[in-house]
């Protein structure tokens, strides 16, 4: 039995690749979900900008 290196290789790259996504994508919600609240912006030593406070500028303002 011939045994394709190349094809297992692959496999166990796109195995440990989604596993790697996935976690930083997870971690990376749990830390947005954590700073924008629904009152606010977190910024992170307990105080939160209240989002009245806060102004939306356009990219052609820039």
């Amino acid at each position: 039995m011939v045994v394709n290196y190349q094809l297992i290789t692959t496999q166990r790259g796109v195995v440990v690749g989604g596993a790697f996504d996935t976690t930083s994508t997870l971690a990376i919600a749990s830390l947005a979900k954590k700073t924008f609240l629904e009152d606010g912006v977190a910024i992170g030593d307990g105080t939160v900008i209240d989002k009245k406070v806060l102004e939306v500028v356009s990219e052609e303002n820039n």
